[in-house]
């Protein structure tokens, strides 16, 4: 009997997928691989990403439903700081792919990784930000359930640093609009960003599991650390439901205002934090005394604090001066494929 043929991914450059034509493999992560698309108009020109599983799990209908999760979740949310999904295909091979939109930047892991401690405007900028993007999915009844670092996507444009949310694979659509693949004693996520009612349940959490994810998140942008490093689940999930919050003022010298913020967004008890996206927003704009411009319509605009404006040459030239790889402009999505996959990779073994 002969063995199967290995999969090439390379060997489709060229084929047709519904609108587009690909034109280039970027790369794989954990479970997915995804392409560089281009309208087959020549006047459009317009080009995607087009995500598509790992032939191996293409066998698993857990990981399909999971896959098709992340579409419902992102075909229902319209907001500038979440990634527009288009159509959802089949490449040549019968394998189903999602048409996204590709972007250029890097992960805001990355981004911290290579700057350090953010300011705290700046900090609190990027997480008006996301919570903006999250009150739309909220809005939606759409809980994401996997916020992290590496699910954020940060692009320096002339006026700033714009941030997408990614991989709603994992989402909760609490309408039904779609099938929840989670047991009620299953737990998804990553647990350095996790609430404690999360590591319980995932099916159970609201709104609330988010805010406290924003907030590891906005920890980690201010102290270049989060804010319980332990090393195996087990000591994440007791340092999440037990140790004290820890003080970003005592670690990096936080204004006590927006120390206070974080401290209530990582509340141990949901019923002790913010209870909206909202309510994030209105207190971080206060504790950095910005107006957040945020209207009922999910739209926000935060005018630059001072210190902000001195970073933003420094973190724009930086970004354009990275492309590795013979000058390739794609690489840094590379990365983020590759934290999608190691994402659901690690979601799967927590069940």
């Amino acid at each position: 009997m002969s063995e199967p043929t290995p999969h090439d991914p390379k060997s489709l450059v060229g084929q047709i997928i519904g609108q587009y034509r690909i034109v280039a493999f970027l790369g794989a992560g954990g479970m997915a691989e995804v392409y560089v698309g281009e309208h087959t108009d020549p006047e459009l020109g317009r080009r995607v990403a087009i995500k598509a599983l790992l032939p191996e799990y293409c066998r698993r209908p857990a990981i399909v439903d999971r896959f098709m999760n992340e579409a419902r979740a992102l075909g229902r949310i319209r907001h500038p700081g979440v990634v527009d999904i288009y159509e959802v295909d089949q490449l040549p091979d019968g394998r189903v792919c999602l048409v996204m939109e590709l972007l250029r930047g890097e992960t805001l892991g990355a981004h911290v990784a290579r700057r350090g401690r953010l300011p705290p405007a700046e900090a609190a900028a990027i997480a008006i930000q996301i919570a903006s993007a999250m009150h739309a999915a909220h809005s939606e009844r759409i809980i994401h359930r996997d916020l992290k670092p590496d699910n954020v996507f940060v692009q320096s444009e002339a006026d700033g640093l714009h941030v997408r949310v990614l991989d709603f694979g994992v989402a909760k659509l609490l309408d039904g609009a779609g099938p929840v693949y989670t047991a009620t004693k299953t737990t998804l996520g990553t647990a350095v960003y996790m609430a404690p009612e999360q590591f319980r349940s995932s099916r159970d959490v609201d709104a609330r599991a988010d805010v406290y994810a924003l907030g590891c998140v906005l920890f980690e942008m201010l102290t270049a650390q989060p804010p319980y490093p332990a090393r195996t689940v087990v000591e994440q999930m007791r340092s999440h439901a037990f140790d004290p919050v820890p003080s970003a003022a005592q670690i990096a010298g936080v204004p006590a205002a927006l120390d206070g913020v974080l401290t209530r967004m990582l509340a141990k008890s949901r019923d002790d934090r913010y209870g909206s996206m909202v309510e994030v927003i209105e207190a971080l704009s206060a504790a950095v005394g910005v107006a957040s411009g945020f209207d009922a319509d999910g739209a926000t605009e935060v005018s630059d604090p001072p210190e902000m404006e001195a970073t933003r040459g420094e973190s724009a030239q930086v970004t354009a001066a990275t492309p590795r790889g013979g000058g390739s402009s794609w690489w840094p999505l590379i990365v983020v494929l590759i934290a999608v996959g190691a994402a659901v990779a690690g979601a799967l073994a927590l069940r």
